[in-house]
């Protein structure tokens, strides 16, 4: 945020005071330097619109979320899609699982509080779901397996407590797994954001340089 702030202020700031240097010179500019220019003076006249919009469109969407259930359904069932955001439900909808039937919550309310939790509304809407069969006499592990929406390891390590009777201690195993992926996505995504970033950032900065600094040097020329 920060480097894209400097370069913006280098557009707006900085790029017009050269353009009334380059301008009394009458010669002609690169191309480089005119696109900077036309640059320059397309966020000058609607940088601010365009703010506006970004954030408008921000608000828009964060009320249509709120306001209506079935657009944040939506929403929610793209969110969990990615990994990162499924990892992390798991994690933690395991985790609190875990210590509340450690407590000797039976399993429906313990599904119950542990629901509770869970801000995504699709997901949450599944587990009630299970709940609601696990109420009605089905097995938690085949109604886990019947929404098809969680990973493998879940509806595993519930199978294999239900099984041997120490169900709390694998959904901790399952909570400690998929926090350690969790953290394995999110360095992964931070390993590649910040050199594309820096790129980034430098290739604009460069862009900016490069384009002032022509007509200078072609100043210097016809002055020598």
């Amino acid at each position: 945020i920060i480097g894209v702030a400097a370069v913006v202020a280098m557009l707006v700031l900085v790029v017009p005071t050269m353009q009334e240097v380059f301008m009394q010179t009458e010669q002609e500019l690169p191309g480089i330097t005119k696109a900077l220019l036309a640059l320059t003076a397309f966020l000058q006249n609607f940088g601010i619109f365009i703010m506006i919009f970004i954030i408008a469109a921000a608000l828009t969407l964060r009320w249509l979320y709120r306001k209506y259930s079935n657009f944040r359904m939506k929403v929610d069932k793209k969110l969990y899609g990615f990994n990162i955001v499924s990892h992390s439900i798991v994690a933690r909808f395991c985790h609190i699982l875990a210590f509340q039937l450690k407590e000797g919550l039976p399993l429906t309310d313990a599904l119950h509080h542990s629901t509770l939790t869970v801000t995504n509304r699709f997901v949450s809407s599944v587990l009630s779901n299970i709940r609601e069969q696990v109420q009605a006499g089905v097995k938690f592990s085949n109604a886990i397996k019947q929404a098809a929406i969680f990973p493998e390891l879940f509806p595993a390590a519930v199978s294999t407590g239900e099984s041997s009777g120490n169900m709390p201690e694998l959904l901790e195993r399952v909570s400690v797994f998929y926090s350690k992926k969790l953290d394995m996505h999110t360095n992964t995504f931070l390993t590649v954001i910040e050199p594309a970033m820096i790129v980034l950032i430098g290739g604009m900065v460069l862009f900016i340089a490069a384009a002032i600094m022509l007509p200078l040097v072609q100043m210097n020329t016809l002055v020598g």
